[in-house]
């Protein structure tokens, strides 16, 4: 690939033409593909993504039992999708997305670091969103604990997001054997901040993600 400088880069402004109060509340996967365009025709001001926090695979997940941190990494791709597209998005894709051999994430590093530093997982995400000078809101959508369940069809019981999205793999996965039912182990108070902003909402959007 031919490597291009700086002042041969040419990038498409967003124009921004609308100005509605947007809510999208999901995943990591759903979240980054419908931001990520929505970004374009929506002023960022009025963008507000609230990321779920019962991720237990990979490096989220083992920061989430080794840290006691929310899992970091839903989080981040809402701040990948909202990064300014162009030169900002080019340059933040390949830090946010790289692991190192023991497969740690950049990106959850990056929070994890600003959220020991803040004392708090919320405000880590704030000051990381100020870094890369984002005007959206990312915001988590409870400080509890969670860790979720599906359920299929024939009763069986699927612990964890992983294992959800991985069901393919098991020895016994029967492809109609659908899930029926997912539910959390606790309850759980929803965050102040995501609470105001849905109600606030004129616009409430659920991506579909991964499990879809």
């Amino acid at each position: 690939m031919e490597n291009l400088s700086e002042d041969t880069l040419v990038y498409e402004k967003p124009s921004n033409p609308y100005t509605q109060r947007v809510v999208s509340i999901g995943g990591g996967t759903g979240q980054y593909s419908f931001l990520t365009g929505l970004r374009w025709y929506n002023n960022p001001d009025c963008i507000t993504a609230i990321a779920g926090t019962w991720d237990d695979g990979g490096d989220s997940g083992r920061r989430r039992v080794d840290e006691g941190i929310l899992p970091p990494g839903d989080a981040r791709q809402c701040i990948l999708a909202l990064c300014e597209p162009g030169t900002q998005m080019e340059a933040a894709q390949p830090l946010f997305n790289y692991r190192d051999h023991r497969e740690v994430s950049l990106g959850n590093e990056m929070i994890s670091f600003y959220t020991r530093w803040a004392h708090g997982d919320q405000e880590g995400l704030d000051y990381f969103r100020k870094l890369l000078l984002i005007p959206s809101n990312i915001l988590y959508v409870t400080s509890h604990d969670l860790r979720l369940y599906g359920e299929t069809a024939s009763q069986v019981i699927l612990n964890g997001e992983s294992e959800i999205d991985t069901r393919h793999t098991r020895e016994d996965y029967n492809p109609d054997d659908k899930i029926v039912s997912l539910y959390f182990d606790t309850d759980a108070k929803i965050a102040p901040r995501a609470r105001n902003a849905i109600i606030s909402a004129q616009k409430i959007v659920f991506p579909s993600g991964s499990l879809y």
